[in-house]
Order: C-alpha cells, then structure tokens, then sequence
C-alpha cells in the first residue's frame, strides 16, 4: 500500500491487531527489516514503512530528519489514527526523536534501540557525506562492508548467513535514495534536550554487543528519558531486533502488555 507525502507516494504495509505500533528502520534498511517482529502480530498492530528512495518507495529526493518525521505524520492522517507507539532502530530511532520534536502528541509510546540523541560530530558528518558520493558513483554495494560490522561478535560466530543475507537485501537497494539519507543523518540536529520532554512510556533497548552505539551510551540516553526502562540485550550487536529477535520481541511485548494495563 501506499500514501502520499510532500508530492510522493511511499510504501507501507500494515500486519497484525493490537496497539498500533510504527516501525522505523535503521539505514540502510527498508520495512523488511522488522521481518523477525512478525511475532509480535498478535500483540501488535505493525505499521512498517519504506523512507523516500528506499525499498518500494523508489523515488529518491532531498531528505532531512524532519521531513521523514512530516513524512509519517502524514502517514498516520492517512490512516486515521491520533496516536501511536513509535519504535526506531538505529536511523529509525533519529526519526522517532524527530517526530517527538515535530508532534509529541502523536506518540503514546517509544521504543528506542540502538540509537543515540547526539547529532554527528564533525569526522561523522564528513564521512556521511563521503558515503553518499560513494553510493552515488558505485551503488549499494559499497555498504557491504559497513553493514559487516552493524552485527555482534556472536552472530558473526553463530549466524553469518544473517550478515549474508542483510548484505544481499543492502546491495539491492536504491542507491540514490540511500545516499539522500547518509547526508540526513549527517546533518541531524542533537535531540539531546527533547529527552527530559518525553512524557510518553519509553522503552530503551541496546545490543550488549553494539559497538556503533555502546549499551553505557544508550543507559545515560535512557536515563535522560523521565521513567524510561533500559534493557540490554545478550549476544547482539547493532541490529539486536534481527540478531536475537525472540529477546527483542519478548522486550517489546511486556512494554506494550504493560501500556495497555495502564489504559494505553
């Protein structure tokens, strides 16, 4: 399915009965990245999405973590709902902050793993922007490499058919679009201040493994957050929601279960 925003139409689909729940991907990623969350339909309502030039929604244009957060605004008129548990991975976790700037009242709930509230220090900022150019002279397929080192110690021990298989899904993705969002990410503002703002239950999860965004940064994130939870998870890395989905999903499931018992 798709909606429109800002003159485009993006994609999204839409699985599951329960609290409506956002799923926003982490780069360089598209919806299909929530694919272990497919557990969680019983419990939620997912709304998985594809940013501007990425997986179905193909055109690529000029971003910046504010227009994806108007993006999804527009995405929950469209499907009448004033309210949702926004959960954001990595990127994905950029857009949740965004859209807690943009619209806090549209947020009942968050889930942040394995992100991070600072904006890019200027090496970062550079290398995004060297990222870019990259994907736009060579395509996806220069990622391989960077997408290696998202994934735990343990997975690459255990599961390398999962770093293989998350390699195969970057190299066929839409480099342009890709590219469009490197230089977003580079140019985020730091969400550090909005955090003592959110009102909303929060849930912190990290990778006890990621070294992108190290658990000890992700507590001091969570403890910003008025009565946010902060959870590790064992045996993963960046990319905890594929690396060890069954710790992942269970996390997200007892916070949603606690949220409807307080009449979420």
């Amino acid at each position: 399915m798709y909606w429109t925003s800002r003159g485009a139409k993006l994609y999204f689909s839409v699985q599951g009965q329960g609290l409506p729940v956002l799923c926003l991907p982490p780069f360089p990623f598209n919806h299909a990245f929530y694919s272990r969350q497919s557990a969680l339909v019983d419990a939620a309502r997912l709304i998985l999405v594809d940013y501007p030039g990425t997986g179905r929604s193909a055109e690529a244009r000029e971003v910046s973590l504010e227009l994806l957060a108007q993006d999804v605004t527009a995405l929950l008129d469209a499907l009448g709902l004033d309210r949702v548990v926004t959960l954001g991975v990595s990127l994905g976790g950029y857009v949740a902050l965004a859209l807690c700037a943009l619209a806090p009242q549209r947020v009942m709930g968050l889930v942040l793993a394995d992100t991070r509230s600072e904006a890019d220090p200027p090496e970062a900022v550079l290398q995004r922007a060297q990222t870019a150019e990259e994907l736009k002279q060579k395509g996806a397929g220069v990622l391989k490499e960077r997408v290696s080192r998202l994934f735990g110690a343990t997975t690459h021990r255990e599961q390398p058919e999962l770093v293989r298989a998350a390699q195969a899904l970057v190299e066929r993705e839409h480099a342009q679009g890709l590219a469009q969002l490197s230089l977003a990410m580079g140019q985020r503002p730091d969400r550090s201040a909005l955090l003592a703002s959110i009102r909303c239950p929060t849930l912190v999860l990290c990778g006890a493994e990621d070294t992108v965004t190290p658990p000890a940064g992700m507590e001091q994130l969570a403890a910003a957050v008025p009565g946010a939870v902060f959870r590790q998870i064992p045996r993963a890395g960046h990319l905890a929601a594929q690396e060890q989905p069954e710790a992942f999903n269970q996390a997200v499931r007892n916070f949603l279960q606690r949220m409807s018992l307080h009449g979420a």
